[in-house]
C-alpha cells in the first residue's frame, strides 16, 4: 500500500500580520517553492506595505484584515479559516502564533497550525509591559503544544523555546532561513550604487542593514563610527527604515556626522551596496538568525557582529568567519572596525571561511525541511 500512496496537494495559508522587509524576504522562497510543488498558497496580513510586499503580492493571493494590532485580528482570522478551510496555517512570530492558534480553535476547523519563531521570545518581550510579558508567556506555554509543528531558525531560539515549553522538543524543528540562492549573487557586477556613495573609490564604506528599531541598536554603530573617523577617513551608510529613524538622525546631527553618515531608508536590493562596501557591521541587542550576515557573506563582504542572542555565533562559526564582539560595547566595536579596515589579509580570511559554509542556508535545504513537515499531515488522495 505504501508505494501507491499519493499526498494530496494542500491549501496552505501564511499569517504574517505586520510583514516587514526581513520577514517577507526570508518567507518568499518558501511560498514560491511550495506553490511550485503544487500546493495552493495564500497570505493573510493586516496590511503590510512596501516594495518587498509588492513582490509578495506578485506570487500569492491575499486576505487583508483591517486591524492595527494582531490581537484584534483573532475574530476576523477565525472567520477566514472557517470560510476558506485551509489545510495548513503557517504563522510567524509569537503574537501571530498565539492569534493563529486561538483563531483556529474558535473556527472549529481541523486546520493544522505550524508556528514559527524568528527571534528570541525572551528578549523581544522585554520591551513589553510586565503584564503583557506574563500573559504572552502563559499563552505560549498553553497553546504551542496545540501546534502541529514548531519551526525555529537558530539553535539558540530552539534551546530557549525548548526550555520555555519544558523540553517539548519533539515538535521543535530547526530550519535555517532560506537566504542563500547562488543565482542571486553569482552574476552580479560590482556597479557603484547611485545613491550617496563616496566620490572617492578609496574611501572605506561601513554598511549597516536592518529595521531602524531599538533592538538593532544602530545608535551604537553611529557612535562607534564617530570614533573610527578620528583615525580612518570613512563613510557609514545604513539601509532600512523604522520607528527609530528620527532618534538616529538626532545622534548623527549631534556628532556632526551629517556629511559622513547616511540613512538611506529601505532598499529592495541591498546586494549592490554590499558588493561595494568595505565591511558590514551588525550592532543588534538580539536576533533570531540575521539574514543580513548570510547575504553579506554571499556578497564577499567581511563582517563584524555583536555576539547577541541568537544567530551571529552560528553564522560566523564562533568567530572564524567574522569578528564577534559583546553587545552594547562601544569600545569593542570601535576597535573591531579599525582592526578590520586596517587588514586586507584578515578580510580575505573571513570572506573565504564564510563563503565555504554558506551551503547551510541554501534555499533548497530550507524548502526540503518545510516539505517534510507538511508531508507529515496525513491527508491523501
Amino acid at each position: 500500500m505504501g508505494g501507491n500512496i499519493k499526498y494530496k496537494k494542500l491549501k496552505i495559508f501564511f499569517f504574517m500580520p505586520h510583514a516587514d522587509g526581513g520577514i517577507i524576504r526570508s518567507t518568499l522562497p518558501i511560498i514560491d517553492g511550495l506553490q511550485k510543488s503544487g500546493h495552493t498558497l495564500e497570505v493573510i496580513t493586516l496590511g503590510a506595505k512596501g516594495d518587498m510586499f509588492d513582490n509578495l503580492q506578485k506570487i500569492s493571493k491575499f486576505h487583508i484584515i483591517p486591524k492595527s494590532k494582531t490581537i484584534l485580528s483573532i475574530i476576523d482570522l477565525s472567520k477566514i479559516i472557517r470560510k476558506k478551510n485551509p489545510d495548513v496555517i503557517i504563522s510567524i512570530q509569537h503574537y501571530a502564533n498565539v492569534s493563529a492558534l486561538v483563531s483556529n480553535f474558535i473556527s472549529g476547523n481541523k486546520t493544522k497550525v505550524i508556528v514559527s519563531e524568528r527571534s528570541s521570545v525572551k528578549l523581544s518581550l522585554n520591551q513589553s509591559s510586565l503584564i503583557k510579558r506574563i500573559a504572552i508567556k502563559f499563552l505560549i506555554k498553553l497553546l504551542y503544544k496545540k501546534a502541529f509543528a514548531i519551526v525555529v531558525n537558530s539553535l539558540g531560539v530552539k534551546k530557549e523555546l525548548s526550555s520555555l515549553l519544558k523540553n517539548n522538543n519533539q515538535k521543535i524543528n530547526l530550519i535555517y532561513n532560506p537566504t542563500y540562492d547562488p543565482k542571486i549573487y553569482e552574476n552580479r557586477k560590482k556597479n557603484t550604487p547611485p545613491n550617496k556613495w563616496p566620490k572617492n573609490p578609496e574611501t572605506p564604506v561601513i554598511l549597516g542593514v536592518g529595521r531602524l528599531s531599538k533592538e538593532k541598536n544602530f545608535g551604537l554603530l553611529i557612535r562607534s563610527f564617530s570614533d573610527v573617523r578620528k583615525k580612518i577617513d570613512s563613510q557609514l551608510i545604513i539601509l532600512g527604515d523604522g520607528p527609530e529613524k528620527d532618534n538616529l538622525n538626532m545622534i548623527i546631527k549631534s556628532l556632526k556626522l551629517d556629511n559622513f553618515c547616511t540613512l538611506l531608508g529601505f532598499v529592495v536590493n541591498p546586494y549592490d551596496y554590499m558588493k561595494n562596501a568595505s565591511i558590514l557591521v551588525l550592532s543588534s541587542q538580539y536576533e533570531g538568525l540575521p539574514n543580513v550576515l548570510i547575504e553579506a557573506q554571499a556578497c564577499d563582504l567581511p563582517i563584524i557582529s555583536t555576539d547577541c542572542e541568537y544567530g551571529p555565533e552560528e553564522i560566523l562559526l564562533n568567530g572564524k568567519a567574522g569578528i564577534l564582539i559583546p553587545t552594547n560595547d562601544h569600545e569593542a566595536m570601535t576597535k573591531a572596525i579599525i582592526k578590520m579596515l586596517s587588514s586586507k589579509k584578515l578580510q580575505k580570511e573571513y570572506i573565504k571561511t564564510g563563503k565555504e559554509n554558506l551551503f547551510r542556508f541554501h534555499i533548497k535545504e530550507s524548502l526540503k525541511q518545510y516539505k517534510m513537515i507538511i508531508d507529515g499531515i496525513k491527508k491523501y488522495k
